[in-house]
């Protein structure tokens, strides 16, 4: 006997079908959901991560400098920002370097975010992740990240024009990380100033002066040991976490060179500012600081045992300029337009005026080593003389011309401090030189070889493959091939 289902049963049992029917439909339509939503990530991705890599790029290749201080008050006012009495104005030139073991990195400046300047690698490149050792400028001597030597110039050459007297600043101020730099952690790099800053007003009771030169002197420390100032040193290796500066080479003397007709100072008062690299508490037996302004226009003495602290500001006293001083005569030994005066004209000399100063300057900057000429043979008929070396130059460019670089070349295409008015000495002149070199010391670099040959513009007639030479410092003169190397000293007339 067959039994009736009931309606209710039935209908149970097909809302139950039906049910598992839409449970189906419903699990069809999520899985060619997520079967669209997974499409459509793809395509996201693909679209953005374009996008991504470049933001990626950008930060790989880009890093932030922040001026960092050894005080602990940070009362120093070497900042970036414009705000600041002595700031680093980057410009987009402006490039710093980053070396590791195995990389060297030049960047460049692009601008600045909240008083953090931004540097980037050009070309695309990326930074490798790692640990560098950051430095400025990035001029800098670099073979390797442990054979960094920065050198500072023997006279730090100022543009006395308006707003421009403190872009040496920019272009000489060491700074360095004084520990490792480690890229892909940190986007921010930390430099510190390895030297300070000396503020000095001045100002005169009326009418105004030029001034030319100034002299830092330290009195007190001996020549040889404990002196105040470091000519020259090489950074320590941070990657190795070294600290200390080694191979120093020190000096108790600073000048500073104003281009042109030099820095107009009148009643109101202006600012100089004195770049100096310190020995710091390394000096020994200093009794006092000395300026002297125009070898002797002016001279300000500061006392202090203590020796000036690199990564400080110091604002020195006024130096009011009386209306009863006059410009002392120049000098030999002085800084002057351009140059060092090494010879004054006397009575007898070509071109002596009497009532008047005249006489020699070499440049600040020696050139070469490079030969005298490549033609061997060529007699170009000049003097040895004093005076003639300016037309000792013009004889020898008439005869070799000017396809290839040589020492007369050199100088009469130099340009030092505005003056392109150089020439190469004459054998006399060069002799003058040499005889009083010892009244402005530091001139020649160190890393020249001691009696390094110096090509004069003078030729011995007995030899047209010769030209005379004197050897710096030891004056031995004498005569070398043409072709050989040698240095060349720049010389203007005043």
């Amino acid at each position: 006997m067959l039994k009736k289902r009931s309606n209710s049963g039935y209908f149970k049992q097909v809302s139950e079908r039906e049910g598992i029917i839409i449970n189906n439909e419903k699990l069809l339509i999520n899985t060619k959901m997520r079967k669209i939503g997974i499409i459509t990530l793809i395509l996201m991705c693909v679209i953005v991560m374009p996008s991504c890599k470049k933001r990626v790029t950008e930060e790989q290749n880009s890093i932030k400098v922040s001026i960092a201080f050894d005080d602990a008050e940070k009362n120093q006012k070497i900042y970036i920002h414009s705000g600041s009495e002595a700031a680093i104005y980057w410009t987009p030139g402006s490039q710093i370097r980053l070396m590791s073991t195995s990389d060297n990195y030049r960047l460049i400046y692009t601008g600045m975010t909240n008083n953090l300047a931004n540097f980037q690698l050009a070309g695309g490149s990326d930074i490798a992740i790692g640990n560098y050792i950051g430095f400025y400028p990035a001029s800098t001597t670099a073979s390797a990240y442990n054979n960094i030597t920065f050198t500072a110039p023997n006279y730090y050459n100022i543009n006395p024009q308006a707003g421009k007297k403190d872009e040496y600043i920019i272009d000489n101020l060491l700074m360095y990380t004084k520990t490792k730099y480690t890229h892909g952690s940190n986007d921010t790099v930390f430099f510190t100033p390895a030297m300070t800053i000396l503020e000095i007003p001045i100002s005169t009771d009326s009418g105004y002066i030029f001034i030319n030169s100034i002299q830092l002197k330290a009195e007190g420390p001996g020549d040889w040991y404990g002196q105040a100032f470091i000519k020259k040193g090489k950074l320590p290796n941070v990657l190795a976490n070294e600290t200390t500066l080694t191979g120093l080479e020190f000096s108790n003397t600073l000048h500073y060179n104003f281009l042109g007709q030099g820095l107009q100072i009148g009643t109101t008062p202006d600012t100089l500012k004195l770049l100096v690299w310190s020995n710091g508490t390394e000096t020994r037996k200093l009794q006092k600081y000395t300026i002297n302004i125009n070898n002797g226009l002016v001279t300000k003495s500061i006392t202090r045992t203590n020796a000036f602290l690199n990564s400080k500001y110091y604002k020195l006293p006024h130096i009011q300029i009386s209306n009863t001083i006059v410009n002392n005569p120049v000098q030999i030994g002085d800084a002057y337009q351009g140059g060092i005066v090494f010879y004054i004209l006397q009575s007898g000399d070509t071109g002596y005026v009497a009532g008047e100063t005249h006489g020699l300057i070499c440049a600040p900057t020696i050139l070469g080593p490079t030969t005298w000429s490549n033609a061997t043979y060529t007699y170009c008929t000049t003097s040895t003389v004093l005076g003639s070396g300016a037309n000792n130059t013009q004889l020898i460019i008439n005869k070799l011309g000017s396809s290839n670089a040589y020492a007369a070349y050199a100088c009469d295409t130099c340009s030092q401090n505005g003056f392109t008015d150089w020439f190469l000495p004459s054998s006399q002149e060069l002799k003058f030189l040499n005889s009083n070199i010892s009244h402005f010391s530091n001139y020649i670099p160190l890393s020249h070889p001691t009696n390094s040959l110096y090509w004069t513009s003078s030729e011995p007639r007995w030899a047209a493959t010769d030209v005379y030479v004197v050897r710096i410092p030891s004056g031995t003169s004498g005569s070398d091939k043409r072709y050989s190397n040698g240095y060349v000293i720049p010389v203007r007339k005043f």
